[in-house]
């Protein structure tokens, strides 16, 4: 959704700058450094908008992590090498002998067509037990995305644990069973959630307020497993209001107003 969006700007972006009113040339001189310039900017913009679709909950540290900024470069040098070969095996009309070639295209298209490429896979060898090995650019990308999903928890486990194990602390003395319909019916005050994270929260509450097989879990902790997921789905805001609505359940009796 969010890569969606941010190319959708850029698309907006560089139309707008083709209007008569603006100077193209401002933006894209002769010398063709401009066209190189917004290439690397719509493939880093493209890097960005992934990691943060991937990381709801804390974006920004997966932007300032050293993986994340070496991902988006990556994307941004991914775009440059994607216009570098439209213009030497003159892919997709693109001629640069031509003097009225559209540079806004070629940015848009190499800076977007680039995305693609470097999230292929070549082929894919199967092995027993399900792991798939597969191989191409694609085995780059997932490579530094585990990478920063590694940095980002080390840089925020400590946070996130203070975090949710106050909130469950609090609510030692609560009844785990009696929130789960409360925090059930708090889902609905997300109106673009995606139907899949909420059908797993919800399976999560009915189960840890009902099923044996967690018939040993103190309250507090049942609120720690539940506070995970919440604050990763949610973001941090979202996690606190939504602890702070549930913790004035328990002590008025009914949900705040």
């Amino acid at each position: 959704m969010f890569s969606i969006l941010i190319a959708l700007v850029a698309v907006l972006t560089l139309v707008l700058l083709r209007r008569p009113a603006i100077n193209i040339q401002t933006y894209f001189p002769d010398t063709g450094f401009g066209v190189w310039l917004w290439t690397f900017f719509i493939g880093a913009l493209v890097g960005s908008a992934e990691l943060i679709s991937r990381y709801r909950d804390n974006p920004g540290a997966a932007l300032s992590s050293r993986p994340g900024l070496l991902f988006i470069a990556l994307n941004g040098i991914a775009s440059i090498l994607a216009l570098y070969l439209m213009r030497h095996f003159k892919l997709a009309g693109v001629d640069p002998s031509k003097p009225d070639q559209d540079l806004v295209l070629q940015a848009l298209l190499a800076g977007t067509g680039a995305m693609v490429v470097i999230r292929s896979k070549l082929f894919t060898i199967r092995q027993p037990g399900g792991n798939d090995v597969s191989f191409g650019p694609a085995f780059a990308v997932d490579t530094f995305l585990s990478s920063i999903n590694r940095e980002v928890d080390r840089r925020r486990v400590p946070d996130r644990n203070r975090r949710v194990a106050q909130r469950a602390h609090a609510l030692r003395r609560c009844s785990f069973k009696e929130a789960a319909p409360f925090l059930t019916s708090a889902l609905a005050a997300f109106q673009d959630m995606d139907e899949d994270d909420a059908k797993r929260l919800r399976d999560e509450f009915i189960s840890l307020a009902t099923d044996e097989a967690y018939a040993a879990y103190t309250d507090e902790v049942k609120f720690y497993l539940v506070g995970f997921d919440i604050l990763t789905v949610f973001g941090e805001k979202a996690f606190d209001s939504l602890f702070d609505s549930l913790t004035d359940y328990f002590a008025t009796g009914e949900p705040p107003h």
